[in-house]
């Protein structure tokens, strides 16, 4: 209701008056039979019996409802148990409950107190009424102990009496010139009088409708409701219902009229029942025309593949769409509504995120905005949101609506992408310096053994040849190096169970002459489970591990390698421990960066073994990492899955 404007509602079935008195009634005549009228609520069933119209309630001292009469469903359209429990200020208009609580707070302190209030209600249909309240203090009375409030709805009497306080003197000018239609029928809906406004609404000169039954204008559909009310009205005189039908101009349209009637029957100046309308089909109309645009959007929102989060320009959510739920693991709407859309966001954005919320509100919207989202169960995933402010009619900022995508899987592509543009680099670097290095020397040997045959140099030339040929060997090292780093990284379509110990072997009889010639002692766990991999990249990352073991141990005395595993759950770890110069903190991550090349020892290398055992590890599924102290050796570790 706006202020000092007609409220609206459905027509009110004529028959609900009268099944509601027997609703009273027979809840009166269960509660006497239950407790008797002495008990708090037979009392209250008491007051029923003698005010049917009226609304009781009985509120503790927390403001909360304990009872609503069965009366609240006729005048606010709430169930009689539906506001049980909920705080009695909740319905009442913003404006008018700050001093509603004042009165209430003053008067708990007095025993016996009563206070007479009027106050703007919400309807349940969403619109205010205007109630007036005697309340009185039973709370030391053991049998109510509560405040008990009668209220009345006189939105519609207040409402009149203001308009006949004004311009009761203009009476006749105000019915004859006002645009609503203004039509006075007997007890058998005769009509007794039409003002001029039945000329401009519905096509028919007044006199052309005096002594016309009123049902004759009505909707076939509404005529034995119609029929209903008028019968109703002539019996109650306090029936006053708000009224919606369909009426027919002469033209043989149907207009869509809201009115209100009331019975003055016994009135000697009227002697009738006066009814009031107005045409309110553009209304209909414009309200069809939004339902529909509104289902629209909401078709648009459930099958936009983001999700859409509403909020109020305070960053509190009102709406959130399906794919809102699902994004963040949510199973309701209930579980967000209300709540702060920071809930949503990593904690660590949070500064972020309120610069977004700042900026939106200041230039009306924001784009590729990416954060750090939190789904319900604590995870975080990245998202990218878009968001823009939403203006009412008038232009006025009223609410925030944000977009919001998934993209972490974009980000884990891109990602992907940037190593994969690193990797060629280094590849390309790898191809033009070690590889083109060794065909240089190769094509230099090559000319000097030609000139050296020329002249018949045989030392010389067989010399240049044992160079060619360490340069051949280095170009296959560096092919071999390079092909086993291309086909480690390759995901076989199945992975089947492996014996370690005999692949372990096998790798050992190939490093037999590196460990002989080092003198390093290879010590291995008796025992190791079967694990499900692909055997040539077992044999890939363990004849790797251990070959660098052996190979970057430095100058060490009593050089040893041990190889084992150890298992948990169904997760094996194998590690390869060695006692060498142990490798520096820094450069723990980059050693698994391919076409790398780091040594302590000063080894050579081609800076392609770790990488392809971290490609190889990762083909089934497992992870890598060393631990080392520089002087105290170095511990590589993988898993893999055991068989099951």
């Amino acid at each position: 209701m706006d202020e000092g404007g007609t409220l609206k509602e459905q027509p009110a079935e004529p028959e609900r008056n009268s099944d509601l008195t027997n609703q009273r009634e027979n809840a009166g005549e269960t509660q006497a039979e239950a407790g008797g009228l002495s008990t708090p609520q037979g009392k209250y069933h008491r007051f029923l019996l003698e005010n049917p119209l009226d609304m009781f309630t009985i509120i503790d001292r927390e403001g909360r409802v304990l009872f609503n009469s069965p009366s609240t469903k006729m005048i606010m359209g709430y169930e009689q148990e539906e506001l049980t429990g909920r705080s009695a200020f909740d319905l009442i208009h913003p404006d008018d409950r700050e001093a509603l609580m004042e009165m209430f707070s003053r008067g708990l302190s007095e025993a016996g107190a009563t206070g007479y209030f009027e106050y703007r209600h919400l309807h349940k249909d969403g619109t205010w009424h205007l109630l007036e309240s005697i309340a009185n203090n039973l709370l030391d009375d053991p049998e109510v102990q509560g405040i008990v409030a009668t209220s009345r709805d006189i939105t519609e009497r207040k409402r009149m009496e203001e308009e006949l306080k004004q311009r009761e003197e203009y009476f006749r000018a105000v019915v004859e010139n006002t645009v609503d239609l203004i039509l006075i029928i007997d007890a058998d809906a005769k009509i007794k009088f039409a003002n001029r406004a039945s000329r401009t609404l519905l096509g028919y000169e007044p006199e052309e409708l005096t002594g016309r039954s009123g049902l004759d204008l009505v909707h076939p559909d509404e005529i034995e409701w119609a029929s209903a009310v008028v019968e109703t009205a002539v019996r109650d005189d306090q029936y006053s219902p708000l009224l919606e039908v369909r009426v027919r101009h002469k033209d043989g349209s149907w207009l869509h009229m809201e009115g209100i009637g009331k019975n003055f029957l016994e009135h000697p100046a009227v002697e009738g029942i006066v009814l009031s309308f107005r045409d309110i089909t553009d209304r209909k109309q414009a309200e069809q025309s939004l339902r529909d645009s509104e289902e629209m959007y909401r078709s648009l929102v459930a099958a936009s593949p983001d999700a859409v989060t509403v909020t109020d320009l305070q960053g509190n959510i009102t709406f959130v769409s399906p794919q809102t739920l699902r994004l963040h693991g949510y199973g309701s709407e209930e579980e967000l509504l209300g709540k702060s859309a920071f809930t949503l966001i990593a904690p660590e954005d949070h500064v972020k995120a309120a610069a977004g919320l700042e900026g939106t509100l200041k230039e009306g919207r924001v784009r590729n905005l990416e954060f750090r989202f939190l789904r319900k169960n604590g995870t975080v995933f990245m998202a990218e949101l878009n968001a823009a402010l939403i203006r009412n009619a008038n232009g006025e900022p009223q609410s925030l609506i944000a977009y919001t995508r998934d993209i972490s899987e974009r980000k884990r592509i891109e990602k992907e992408l940037r190593d994969r543009n690193e990797e060629l680099e280094a590849f390309a670097h790898t191809i033009s310096h070690d590889l083109l290095t060794p065909v240089s020397i190769v094509e230099g040997y090559a000319k000097a053994a030609l000139e050296a045959d020329a002249e018949g140099r045989t030392e010389a030339e067989r010399e240049c040849l044992e160079a060619i040929a360490r340069g051949a060997r280095r170009m296959s090292d560096l092919i071999n190096s390079l092909l086993q780093y291309a086909q480690a990284g390759h995901m076989d379509f199945e992975s089947r169970g492996v014996d370690p110990e005999e692949i372990l072997m096998e790798v050992l009889m190939d490093l037999e002459e590196d460990i002989r010639c080092k003198g390093v002692e290879v010590s291995v766990q008796n025992e190791l489970p079967c694990v499900k991999v692909d055997a040539v990249k077992l044999r890939q990352v363990l004849n790797n591990l251990i070959g660098n073991a052996i190979k970057h141990m430095g100058n060490i005395l009593e050089p040893q390698v041990e190889v084992g595993m150890e298992v948990q759950g169904r997760t094996a770890t194998f590690f390869v421990r060695d006692n060498g110069i142990g490798i520096p903190a820094e450069l723990q991550e980059k050693i698994f960066e391919p076409f790398r090349h780091f040594s302590l020892a000063g080894s050579q290398g081609l800076g392609i073994g770790l990488s392809t055992v971290k490609r190889a590890v990762a083909a089934w599924g497992g992870m890598v990492w060393v631990e080392s102290q520089p002087g105290a050796g170095a511990a590589f570790f993988f898993t893999a899955p055991l068989v099951e």
